[in-house]
């Protein structure tokens, strides 16, 4: 192990900068150089040592740190809460090796909003929002949690998660902001998405998302078609569901496209097979869109994101697929299926049912001029019902699966 005097002191401050242990503030006295972000250096300013403010990019500022400590200087880190949970620890242990580093543990922004609010935080699953384009991490959270923590920056604010939970199921959550903690400053107030809206906050907040109720329908693999609200029988029959889902195999974490959605049942049981992934439901129908929002609604799988639009309208915002079901409009023309092809990632799959034999035809055509590796999979699937004291069988209408196997 590194002699401790040769190594970078990596300390949390906690959330009361006032009330450090006094063999932390007795390296902070000692040390040559501190880093750490401009608010938590205003603390120390008082001090003698060198200061780098740590910014993007943060490589910068990590080889400046590095450097200070081979010259020999004792160089100490600040880090807000835990250095080690959404801090620049995990950055400095990827960059620069745990031989390297001495860390220093503090209390959380988690621990103490919990505290406040007297809920367990071992309860509490915590995503950071620093720096994402989209609230993606925090709706997986909250399809598989009641509780989720969030560490919030000057873009992904609460109002806009006020505004993405309105949108997916508006009176279902329970908002606790907590400002300012640890300061003369501190407030804790618990509000609606919709009020929540129509507030302002401090920029120095954590937010704890409370799903007040679980899910309606417990999302899993070949639900009931009544689980689902759908259009008088038009749903992918939950045999015909598992079959297209086992062929489209997903995987944790991948990108879908479920083209045609209707009520969707498919896009739905997809999103609880990928875990993190997200999913993309596009139905040009308004009416079935609303039906599918209720559908997500239900299940709690808040990743299955309703697009609606044409099809071919819809796509190009859409970010690359790992996988593509096509459960309507593929069979007019062929589209969808080239638009698809050109879109989705080497080693993906497209998965299309078909109930008509022409368009089917036609797509193998397509897959034929296209030297696609394909295979199709006729399914006739039954169902019993009681009679006189036995049972007979009722056949579905046939429908065939085409699946695409994607090589780049």
């Amino acid at each position: 192990m590194m002699n401790q005097t040769n190594c970078i002191h990596l300390i949390g401050l906690g959330m009361d900068f006032n009330d450090l242990p006094p063999s932390y503030l007795q390296l902070l006295e000692q040390a040559d150089l501190l880093a750490g972000g401009i608010r938590l250096l205003q603390t120390f300013e008082y001090l003698q040592a060198e200061q780098i403010a740590v910014s993007s990019p943060v490589e910068e500022s990590i080889n400046q740190i590095e450097e200070a400590r081979k010259l020999g200087k004792q160089v100490v880190v600040l880090a807000d809460g835990d250095p080690l949970y959404f801090g620049i620890g995990q950055r400095l242990l990827r960059t620069l090796g745990s031989d390297k580093l001495r860390v220093y543990p503090n209390v959380t922004a988690l621990q103490t909003a919990a505290s406040r609010l007297k809920l367990p935080w071992s309860e509490i699953r915590t995503v950071s929002l620093h720096g994402r384009k989209d609230l993606h991490p925090l709706l997986e959270v909250l399809s598989k949690h009641h509780l989720a923590g969030v560490f919030t920056d000057p873009n992904n604010t609460p109002g806009t998660i006020a505004d993405v939970l309105m949108d997916k199921d508006r009176n279902n959550f329970l908002l606790h902001i907590c400002e300012d903690l640890c300061t003369q400053n501190e407030r804790i107030h618990s509000l609606s998405p919709e009020a929540v809206q129509a507030s302002n906050f401090s920029d120095l907040n954590f937010v704890i998302v409370e799903r007040l109720a679980p899910p309606r329908v417990e999302p899993g693999l070949g639900l009931e078609d009544t689980n689902y609200i759908h259009e008088n029988g038009m749903i992918t029959k939950k045999e015909i569901r598992v079959q297209g889902l086992s062929e489209l195999n997903v995987q944790k974490g991948d990108t879908i496209w479920d083209l045609g959605a209707g009520s969707g049942s498919v896009a739905i049981e997809a999103s609880w097979i990928s875990g993190n992934g997200r999913v993309y439901a596009v139905e040009k129908d308004p009416e079935r869109i609303s039906r599918i929002r209720q559908n997500v609604t239900n299940t709690c799988r808040y990743c299955v994101h309703p697009i609606q639009g044409e099809i071919s309208a819809c796509l190009d915002e859409l970010p690359e697929p790992d996988r593509i079901f096509i459960g309507g409009g593929a069979g007019r023309d062929a589209s969808i299926l080239d638009i698809s092809l050109k879109r989705i990632r080497s080693g993906g799959k497209i998965v299309l049912h078909f109930v008509l034999i022409k368009s089917l035809s036609n797509a193998l055509e397509f897959c034929r001029e296209n030297g696609l590796d394909h295979h199709v999979t006729h399914v006739q699937i039954s169902r019993s019902s009681d009679l006189k004291g036995d049972i007979r069988f009722s056949p579905l209408n046939p429908v065939y699966v085409l699946t695409i196997l994607v090589h780049r």
